[in-house]
């Protein structure tokens, strides 16, 4: 009898409703990556009115991938805009890729390449009371391949994205 006891309070547990009044899980999407032959989607945690976490990822047809996780400090505290406006973000990035050179040759015989990275961004977010929400990121940083290749061990990483999203 007490262990269903214990199990109807444990299952009841995962039923329980948050008190959190705000929506605090983003789903976005890269429009702006359709120009650049690329798809990137997203995700972020809303941990409070002022911060988030989350991750992205971009691929560029089989040829590269590239995963961002993310930590953004939101500079703006409106009751009715939620973690949204001008935000401050600091992320990492692993990527694999194969090396081309400046004529889209292929470098090391076309044997995919590994790098990480660092860098910082500043964006800006607007949402809708329907959940609705536009995004603009712009990310600057360095990165290091992982692997000894022909190009430059270094590179310095930019990435432009502006998405569309539904918060929930």
């Amino acid at each position: 009898m007490k262990k269903m006891i214990l199990l109807g309070f444990l299952l009841s547990s995962f039923l329980c409703f948050s008190q959190n009044e705000y929506q605090s899980n983003e789903f976005k999407i890269d429009g702006f990556g359709l120009f650049f032959n690329r798809i990137g989607i997203g995700y972020e945690r809303i941990l409070n009115s002022n911060s988030g976490i989350g991750a992205r990822v971009f691929m560029k047809k089989t040829e590269s991938y590239y995963a961002m996780p993310y930590y953004r400090r939101y500079l703006h505290q409106d009751a009715y805009a939620y973690a949204s406006d001008l935000f401050l973000e600091g992320f990492a990035m692993y990527g694999s890729y194969i090396p081309r050179d400046s004529e889209n040759n292929l470098l090391d015989n076309g044997k995919r390449n590994s790098m990480i990275g660092a860098g910082f961004g500043i964006g800006e977010k607007a949402i809708l009371q329907s959940g609705f929400f536009f995004e603009g990121v712009i990310n600057v940083g360095a990165g290091k391949s992982l692997q000894p290749t022909t190009e430059s061990e270094f590179k310095f990483i930019t990435q432009v994205s502006a998405s569309v999203g539904y918060r929930f």
